[in-house]
């Protein structure tokens, strides 16, 4: 039996069986439901505050009072702890959750600078490439297969950027949905930079920085699976591999950031380093352009 007692603005739930706590456990864990429901379970305190300013949630729960007023959504509720625990699936969940409907994100058609996630598997690395990708500047990410966006891990990771209306175009699709979108992107934007990391078969990334500095076009960049590595050249047609030269042996020693003596004032480059820590920064740009963001993959810590 439902327990729900009508209070103010807010409704007031203190069981665990109630039918939105069902449907919101359910968008945690169910990405077919994700999909009919388009909508998204996101909790932080602070991030949903960020997201809600472009994006209006459906649902918001919080075992505060105090904390459901600042909000306006469809639907306010006010919960016991009990139930918060329920929808977080953690033994010490945050005060507050929200439910967020699918933002609607234009096509990376027009994305000058597009970070391809390749059958990237892991929600956390999906969703802290995501982030820092938005944090560089990037204005697309296509995701080839591989994680959900939505996925409540990646969704964490991403700090919720995925969720929020900020002018990034997120995209799903095939191998063969990207291959037709970069034509048509080709045609609109012209030829641009195509780089695909590749930490084993690439060639130094300084013999493409200077070409990269001068070009006005578009960049793509392909970040490969962790379990699959790089495609075939035949898959990656007009696609240059690039790797970041470690003189290192040890591989623990990847952990530290690794930058060219003299890399263009445009060019960022830094290796991904762990799962959970993302991507460390070791020099931005000076200029007005975006950097480009090259992360050397190495699966040892991915997996």
């Amino acid at each position: 039996m439902n327990s729900e007692i009508i209070q103010g603005s807010f409704r007031v739930i203190n069981s665990r069986a109630h039918n939105i706590v069902k449907h919101v456990s359910r968008l945690r864990d169910d990405a077919a439901f994700r999909r009919s429901s388009r909508q998204a379970l996101f909790q932080g305190n602070n991030a949903i505050s960020h997201i809600a300013k472009t994006n209006k949630p459906d649902i918001v729960l919080s075992s505060s009072s105090e904390q459901l007023g600042s909000f306006v959504a469809k639907e306010l509720f006010l919960v016991s702890p009990s139930v918060l625990q329920k929808i977080s699936a953690t033994e010490s969940p945050e005060t507050l959750a929200a439910v967020f409907p699918w933002p609607t994100h234009s096509s990376v058609e027009q994305s000058r600078r597009l970070l391809v996630l390749d059958r990237v598997a892991d929600p956390g690395n999906c969703g802290t490439l995501c982030r820092t990708a938005v944090a560089l500047g990037w204005d697309g990410v296509f995701i080839a297969g591989g994680c959900d966006i939505y996925n409540d891990k990646a969704l964490r990771a991403a700090r919720g950027v995925t969720l929020a209306n900020i002018g990034v175009a997120f995209q799903s699709g095939s191998w063969e949905e990207l291959l037709q979108t970069l034509a048509v992107r080709k045609k609109a934007l012209g030829h641009g930079a195509a780089l695909v990391a590749d930490s084993k078969g690439g060639s130094p990334l300084e013999a493409f920085s200077r070409q990269i500095e001068r070009n006005d076009g578009p960049v793509t960049l392909v970040l490969s699976s962790e379990a699959h590595g790089t495609r075939p050249a035949a898959e990656l047609p007009g696609f240059q591999r690039v790797c970041i030269p470690l003189s290192a042996p040890n591989d623990a020693v990847r952990t530290t950031v690794e930058c060219f003596p003299t890399p263009p004032p445009n060019l960022l480059v830094a290796p991904m380093f762990h799962r959970r820590a993302g991507i460390l920064q070791n020099r931005a740009s000076s200029l007005g352009k975006p950097p480009v963001a090259i992360f050397s993959f190495n699966r040892q810590w991915l997996t």
